[in-house]
């Protein structure tokens, strides 16, 4: 099966949902910090896919400027350019702080002696992983059921006839 990056970005219609419902339903075994980390942890799993999509995505806005120098062009690969340095600062940014709060996180749970309090760490830290495999898991299934159903319902344009070389007298 094809793995296609772009099937992430959809597990955020997920995640933040399933973050506030287990933080409301059990906020004893799935506290702030938890929540903080599994948001975290969720970041880390899609922000190098994303960047990738974006970096493939501007690199084709070039091909097409290279191809066919327009106005229109131009302005789509400035644009992608530019919001994929944005993107990439961002993430250079918020990479740290996110492998902070799931390193955070882990090694409470490692650190912890199997008391009460370790009990609810590794609880937390499960409905954490657990959260982000669903969402991701989602995005994915929710992505090839919309490809699925929209896929070629759209009729393409007619292409231009080709022109047939003349046969020639052997």
């Amino acid at each position: 099966m094809r793995r296609d990056p772009e099937r992430i970005g959809f597990s955020s219609v997920f995640v933040f949902p399933l973050l506030f419902v287990a933080n409301a339903v059990a906020p004893d075994a799935f506290s702030a910090d938890d929540l903080n980390a599994a948001e975290s942890l969720w970041y880390l799993t899609i922000i190098i896919p994303a960047l990738g999509t974006g970096l493939l995505i501007t690199i084709e806005s070039w091909i097409a400027v290279y191809r066919e120098r327009s106005l229109g062009n131009i302005g789509v690969a400035a644009y992608n350019t530019l919001v994929q340095a944005h993107n990439t600062m961002g993430a250079i940014n918020g990479f740290g702080p996110a492998l902070r709060a799931v390193g955070k996180a882990f090694s409470s749970v490692a650190a912890s002696r199997g008391d009460a309090k370790g009990k609810a760490a590794l609880l937390g830290i499960m409905i954490a992983v657990a959260i982000v495999a669903i969402s991701l898991s989602a995005g994915v299934i929710l992505t090839a059921a919309l490809i699925h159903r929209y896929a070629a319902t759209i009729p393409l344009p007619a292409s231009a006839p080709t022109a047939v070389a003349p046969k020639t007298a052997a």
